[in-house]
């Protein structure tokens, strides 16, 4: 295999596990909304992550609709995350 195969394949490798592990986040994102939790350390972990699975592909819809919640306790933060996302997308 070539360099440019192998790297490749551990990127799909990441995007893989980054795939499986959405049902979690998923579920994670449904406990914060459903418990009405304004934890800015929590949501902005999670944010950070979904953000490096945009940079794969992946996770734009749990980004969008945790960020949306932010918004609601952290109007500021949010709209920061949006900018964020935005990056993302561009690079």
């Amino acid at each position: 295999m070539s360099y440019g195969e192998d790297f490749i394949k551990a990127i799909l490798g990441v995007r893989d596990q980054a795939q499986a592990s959405l049902p979690d986040i998923q579920a994670e994102i449904a406990d914060i909304i459903g418990s009405k939790e304004n934890s800015t350390k929590r949501i902005e972990h999670l944010l950070d992550r979904l953000l490096d699975f945009t940079r794969l592909g992946i996770g734009d819809n749990e980004f969008k609709e945790l960020n949306d919640y932010y918004a609601t306790a952290n109007k500021e933060n949010s709209k920061e995350y949006a900018g964020f996302y935005q990056e993302a997308l561009e690079s």
